[in-house]
């Protein structure tokens, strides 16, 4: 079958589990994201936001009908269907991408992270954002010494007083609102060790925090 031929998943991919009510990769969870829908609706989210930044492109790199794409970090792959004529191979943890997505060599290589709520404009968060900046600046340096030709980061800072900003921006904070659970219950409950009631507190403050118009917190995409 076309299934058979074309992936190849073990059947670990298809288990799961629940921490503080949240589904993880299984048997043991080694990365810091639940699995669930809530997590993907907020990556299809942020994908489209994203989007809306990069003018509906989906990518910057100089390349023109690409045959071969590395899908590393991109969420639910929905970009995919827009390369009917490509090879998609993706890296998944858990069974969220269709299971049709050709796999092969790959020859062209992209990838989008962002920095998360590190930096921000009235410098309120910078001081304590010095350890994640240390370690993107050590990816970025990785990433070029690798098979990357060139990093050219776009910056936009959102939501900005234009109508379009603004829309963008109230898709992240859709986003932040649909995947700030997420970002605390493995690393700060079972990595940390703080109790169940302890993490919602703590996403509760975080909540309050963002929705403070004195911090204007931002991040760079």
């Amino acid at each position: 079958s076309l299934r058979e031929s074309t992936s190849c998943i073990a059947s670990s991919i298809y288990e799961n589990r629940t921490i503080n009510g949240r589904a993880y990769q299984a048997p043991r969870p080694e990365y810091w994201a639940p699995t669930d829908n809530q997590h993907t609706e907020g990556n299809d989210i942020a994908h489209q936001y994203t989007l809306m930044l990069m003018e509906n492109k989906l990518y910057a790199a100089p390349i023109k009908n690409p045959k071969k794409i590395l899908d590393v970090g991109t969420g639910t792959g929905i970009w995919a269907m827009q390369f009917p004529e490509a090879e998609v191979i993706g890296t998944d943890i858990s069974a969220v991408q269709p299971s049709s997505a050709q796999l092969s060599p790959a020859s062209c290589r992209q990838t989008a992270r962002s920095k998360s709520m590190t930096p921000s404009s009235n410098r309120c968060s910078r001081s304590r954002s010095t350890s994640f900046t240390r370690a993107i600046s050590l990816r970025h340096r990785r990433l070029a010494q690798a098979v990357l030709a060139s990093l050219c980061p776009p910056q936009a800072r959102r939501p900005g007083k234009d109508q379009h900003l603004k829309r963008v921006g109230q898709f992240n904070g859709l986003y932040i609102d649909l995947s700030l659970d997420g970002f605390a219950v493995f690393p700060v409950g079972q990595v940390l060790g703080w109790t169940l009631e302890e993490v919602p507190a703590l996403v509760s403050s975080m909540r309050k925090k963002l929705e403070d118009p004195k911090s204007l917190p931002y991040y760079n995409l």
